[in-house]
């Protein structure tokens, strides 16, 4: 595991399928799942809540680091993990926290990515980071995500619902399926070309904020 900094505010963490998975699990859980957002919870009772999941249902295992490739977190989602709330601590946990605690940043960003992780991943992570820190960047996509057509935001937010996430982060989480998670789009039955014009829009503004960034 090693953390790579990207920008001011923001930074990358890079390992291994598994290792990335477990040592996000419940930091990733605790800022946006439908069931554990803003609670302390231990591993075990994450892992009997997802066999009954749509997604735990359909692998009959856990199979949460299989499924998940990509992360991303507010420093804030940190403090109770530092302050014990939710020891003990899984090997993985420590190994990150440990890491995280070079910042010396009062408020950044994190994303994780495994190794040899693809280059759309590594841009839906890096969307998250702008909607939730570049106030700019967030009011421009809200803007843009208006003129998606009710068919396919529809559809969208039944995928998404499938696999977990709260209301809370919904706009964000499409805006960043839609600039870059294609795969997960033919999953939810979304025509393409139906929401291309959107996407294009939405590429434009994360190209031109990026390269001011990084």
């Amino acid at each position: 595991m090693r953390i790579i900094k990207l920008a001011r505010g923001l930074y990358q963490i890079k390992a291994e399928k598994k290792e990335l998975g477990m040592a996000f699990l419940r930091l990733q859980e605790y800022y946006e799942s439908v069931k554990f957002k803003g609670k302390i919870f231990s591993v075990e009772e994450f892992k009997a809540y997802w066999k009954k999941t749509k997604l735990g249902r359909k692998s009959g295992k856990f199979s949460y680091c299989q499924y998940f490739d990509g992360f991303n977190i507010p420093s804030k989602v940190l403090r109770p993990f530092y302050d014990g709330k939710f020891n003990p601590l899984t090997k993985w946990e420590k190994q990150i926290l440990r890491q995280l605690k070079k910042i010396k940043e009062k408020k950044f960003y994190i994303i994780g990515t495994r190794n040899n992780g693809s280059q759309e991943l590594f841009k839906h992570e890096l969307a998250h980071s702008l909607f939730h820190s570049n106030h700019s960047y967030k009011m421009r996509v809200k803007r843009v995500l208006k003129k998606l057509d009710k068919k396919s935001k529809m559809k969208l937010d039944r995928y998404l619902k499938d696999i977990d996430y709260h209301p809370a982060v919904m706009e964000d989480e499409r805006h960043a399926y839609l600039l870059a998670g294609k795969d997960d789009l033919k999953d939810a039955r979304i025509s393409i070309p139906k929401i291309q014009p959107v996407a294009v829009e939405l590429d434009r503004i994360f190209s031109s904020t990026i390269k001011m960034l990084i």
